[in-house]
């Protein structure tokens, strides 16, 4: 069995994320973005996963930022059963948020059944600390890898390794099928786990010419995807009554084969390409 606990290091430029997605055309799940050791995941005490967490701020996080992982968290709690209480000190599982000395912003996957979860976000690059970048990290320590390491990617996007240092290209290696599922979730270019294309000049990933009008979401760090919310309250086997919470200002597409290729073509010439943000 894989070692899920390795840090997942996010690299920011610029705060934005620089990660990519996939999934199957029939949407299967095989080598999806959640992990299958249930060793894993959070315990549930009867409706609901109840994850400790605490704030470091002797490592420097001022109390502002404080107030932002925190809003973060209300999120995830609004609209799955994952709710998340302060640490007493007697825990042995929980999510310590901290400031590292080096420039990083990085979470195990999956819960550490032998330490605590730390969530390193460094202080002197603010965009660890936009409310987008939180909820990705968070995500990670609730058991997800990123949407762009699906086995189908490459059925919807194209990855440039050339444009890829190598220490960071094994962040666009595939999951193995034997470790990670979806949930029978679509592919979801809207996942807050989903890296952005990159430049125009230097790309990392871009979808495939039927998918172009999709390159402008990839990579979005304003909220959780409907396809996100799925995915954790299916891993955790939430009630649907937790799922609707506050509603997203996306409303999420699912691909459509039936979408024109010229369409796509239009956007292609009108796309903004974000910087990379992970």
């Amino acid at each position: 069995m894989m070692d899920y606990h390795e840090d997942h290091e996010e690299e920011y430029e610029d705060f934005y994320d620089e990660e990519i997605l996939e999934d199957s055309e029939e949407y299967n799940d095989e080598g999806g973005t959640a992990i299958l050791n249930t060793k894993s995941y959070w315990p549930k005490v009867g409706n609901f996963v109840i994850i400790p967490y605490y704030v470091n701020l002797k490592s420097g996080i001022s109390k502002e930022r404080k107030r932002r992982i925190e809003a973060a968290l209300r999120r995830i709690a609004s609209r799955t059963c994952i709710r998340f209480k302060k640490a007493k000190g007697h825990e042995k599982n929980f999510i310590e948020f901290i400031s590292p000395d080096k420039n990083t912003c990085s979470s195990p996957v999956g819960m550490n059944p032998n330490k605590p979860n730390q969530i390193k976000l460094y202080n002197k690059r603010s965009g660890c600390f936009k409310i987008g970048t939180i909820l990705h990290e968070t995500i990670h320590s609730l058991g997800f890898g990123h949407m762009h390491k699906h086995t189908s990617r490459d059925k919807y996007v194209k990855i440039y390794l050339e444009n890829i240092k190598e220490p960071r290209q094994k962040s666009y290696y595939l999951h193995s099928a034997d470790a990670y599922t979806n949930f029978d979730t679509k592919y979801d270019f809207f996942s807050i786990m989903h890296y952005g294309p990159g430049s125009k000049e230097a790309p990392k990933m871009r979808p495939k010419r039927k998918y172009l009008f999709y390159a402008k979401y990839m990579g979005q760090r304003n909220r959780m995807s409907d396809g996100d919310v799925e995915r954790i309250n299916k891993m955790y086997q939430c009630d649907k009554k937790y799922w609707s919470g506050a509603p997203d200002d996306y409303n999420d597409v699912s691909i459509s084969e039936n979408e024109s290729s010229e369409s796509y073509e239009e956007e292609e010439t009108e796309e903004e390409e974000s910087d990379e943000d992970e």
